[in-house]
């Protein structure tokens, strides 16, 4: 293994700079029960209700080589992790009053448009750091590939194959899993992270 900072990110690939941009929601995963642990100490916790959502940013794009030696243009994507609560001060009602305030379910929120802040983790990985409602009179491309939902409570395998493989991985993870997904897995190693 290397100790070169540029061949330990994700696939080679950079990730997006800090700023603002223009986002659509592209992926609402329900992970269900997840066993949590302290941040500082790595103790467990009471296991929390999580979920997360993709936002995809139409203005910047990565070009990633196939084995066949072509070259696909995929949308850069971020993902955030929320704890499922109605409080009004949880981060995913914030989410919602920015995005669309008037959703009746959480899967109103794909294919909204908006913008989001993009800082760093500790570690020097992208994160989004702020949700807010897109400037009035903006126009925000449409999603390069669609939008995807899964419900760990109501799996569907089409759904769960389009789901990026960490998120895959959270569902396996899920208190209440019950293996629904052991066939849908892929067989081997791949990047497992946004890009």
């Amino acid at each position: 293994m290397s100790f070169e900072i540029k061949e330990m990110n994700a696939g080679g690939i950079d990730p997006i700079a800090v700023g603002s941009y223009p986002v659509r929601v592209q992926c609402i995963a329900m992970y269900g029960m997840q066993p949590m642990t302290e941040w500082d100490t790595g103790a467990p916790k009471a296991p929390e209700k999580r979920m997360a959502i993709t936002y995809e940013f139409p203005t910047e794009t990565i070009e990633r080589t196939n084995d066949d030696g072509t070259v696909s243009v995929l949308p850069r994507r971020l993902t955030k992790e929320y704890k499922v609560s109605q409080h009004k001060k949880a981060g995913l009602m914030g989410v919602i009053s920015a995005l669309k305030p008037d959703a009746v379910r959480i899967t109103d929120l794909l294919d909204c448009a908006g913008s989001v802040t993009v800082g760093r983790t500790s570690g020097g990985k992208a994160k989004v750091t702020n949700v807010s409602p897109i400037m009035k009179g903006m126009d925000v491309a449409p999603l390069m590939e669609g939008s995807n939902s899964f419900d760990i409570d109501n799996p569907e395998e089409g759904a769960f194959k389009r789901l990026m493989p960490f998120q895959q991985e959270m569902m396996t993870k899920c208190l209440d899993y019950d293996g629904f997904a052991d066939e849908w897995l892929p067989k081997k190693e791949e990047d497992n992270s946004d890009y």
